[in-house]
């Protein structure tokens, strides 16, 4: 992938609403992963909250919740801008 197409596709997804956990394997291929994420994963009460933010002049953190009474199926998560 060109740097030009690169850029359109990280810039369309990083402002996107809503990205699957596909868009964001996207994304870590098409930029270093540890460049473009801060990743952080805490407990809370019977559920686990996954935070993704970017690292971009603009920063967007997106966020899933896994209830503690779910089974984890990880491509189906959805991370939701906040």
């Amino acid at each position: 992938m060109d740097e030009k197409s690169r850029q359109a596709s990280t810039s369309s997804l990083s402002n996107s609403a809503v990205l699957s956990f596909q868009d964001l394997l996207h994304i870590g291929r098409c930029d270093a992963a540890g460049d473009y994420f801060s990743l952080s994963i805490t407990r809370q009460d019977q559920s686990i909250c996954i935070q993704l933010t970017t690292a971009d002049a603009q920063p967007v953190t997106y966020k899933a919740i896994i209830s503690g009474h779910d089974s984890i199926d990880i491509g189906s998560l959805l991370f939701v801008a906040q």
